[in-house]
């Protein structure tokens, strides 16, 4: 089942409040909301029904609800219909205000199944609360991970590549932000030719870690390979800026990418 990190308050914001509905159910008040709630709104001939699996107090977004959305339907939702065949995303987080006109059709703990969308997200976007809300400890998550990354580069050097990105990847599965394990990945991929998976992680490691020379070089390098000629430049010229202890390699890698970048130029003029 994927999991979806969904802009659904966006999308509520194209649904008005549709008056046929008043009265059929009670109307929600964002603070009458709780962990269980099924709510539902009818708008255009269509109904939308969400399950309320958390809530949390964000300091950026404020109170916030994460919930599985259910397909939109022309029928009245009933719990039958309310099955994993009709979940359009695993987890939606939600403004608690877009709710304002929502009506609550019944209450049901959340399962494990049902959050596990839910969980997905926090592990990726906020590992500390993912800690925190399963009862793990963290020192000993990061520890297997980096002892995963450590194992996965002795299978590289070996030559043993598959055993290796197979390793690399339960590392990162186990420790979503182990830069390390993300750029040996990255390095891994843009040796086996796989640029685009290379060029995703390199990106990724990046954006957790932006004062990171050696993943700026990388990223460069690889979209070097890639013939990303000009987005390359200005990796390498973002990194003469922002390191100018490793200046040189940088100036090097910019002038290559230059050169490569003017031998494509020459190749398509003497071929018009």
């Amino acid at each position: 089942m994927r999991f979806t990190l969904s802009l659904f308050f966006l999308f509520h914001s194209l649904i008005p409040y549709s008056s046929s509905f008043a009265g059929t159910h009670n109307s929600q008040s964002p603070q009458q909301i709780q962990v269980g709630d099924i709510l539902i709104n009818n708008s255009h001939l269509q109904w939308y029904t969400v399950h309320i699996v958390a809530l949390d107090n964000n300091d950026v977004l404020g109170m916030t609800a994460h919930a599985i959305l259910y397909k939109a339907s022309t029928n009245k939702p009933s719990l039958s219909l309310l099955t994993p065949n009709n979940i359009a995303s695993q987890h939606s987080q939600m403004d608690i205000d877009s709710f304002q006109d929502w009506h609550k059709l019944t209450h049901k703990k959340p399962t494990p199944q049902d959050l596990e969308g839910y969980i997905h997200y926090l592990k990726h976007a906020n590992f500390e609360h993912y800690v925190h809300y399963t009862g793990q400890n963290s020192a000993q998550i990061i520890a297997k991970s980096n002892a995963l990354d450590k194992k996965a580069h002795r299978e590289k050097r070996q030559g043993h590549h598959d055993k290796a990105i197979h390793l690399y990847q339960k590392a990162i599965e186990l420790y979503p932000t182990n830069v390390q394990a993300m750029e040996h990945l990255a390095s891994l991929y843009m040796d086996s030719d796989l640029f685009d998976e290379a060029l995703a992680l390199f990106e990724s490691s990046l954006h957790l870690h932006p004062d990171n020379s050696t993943g700026q070089l990388l990223l460069g390098q690889c979209l070097l390979h890639m013939g990303r000629f000009y987005q390359a430049k200005r990796v390498f010229q973002d990194g003469i800026k922002q390191y100018p202890e490793q200046k040189a390699l940088f100036t090097h890698y910019h002038q290559c990418a230059l050169e490569e970048q003017n031998n494509r130029n020459n190749i398509k003029m003497i071929s018009l």
